[in-house]
């Protein structure tokens, strides 16, 4: 248990690490930071509300579901790039969590 708090507290400083948007920065940069600040923010829920898997398994599950909608054909390109930017993001705390189990 100790672990999957040590886990936890790792997402939660990630999301701390993730600068906040300015109003004054380019719509592309702004855009991406925000849908980091959003995916990180839903990771650490997913992972809050699933107790019974431990927090690299739903972060995988979370990329899993984010895989399933950036794949999906659309003609809206800011569709397509929250859910790869949230992919990208949950990819990057796992990777973080692996790193943590070694």
């Amino acid at each position: 248990m100790n672990d999957d708090l040590n886990m936890i507290n790792a997402i939660k400083e990630y999301i701390y690490n993730i600068d906040e948007p300015e109003c004054w920065w380019p719509k592309s940069e702004f855009n991406r930071v925000s849908y980091k600040k959003w995916a990180a923010n839903e990771v650490l829920v997913f992972v809050l509300s699933h107790t019974d898997w431990t927090p690299t398994r739903s972060v995988e599950e979370f990329k899993y579901m984010m895989s399933k909608y950036m794949y999906k054909p659309t003609y809206q390109k800011d569709v397509t790039e929250i859910f790869s930017i949230a992919y990208d993001t949950a990819d990057d705390i796992s990777d973080i969590l692996s790193a943590m189990l070694y």
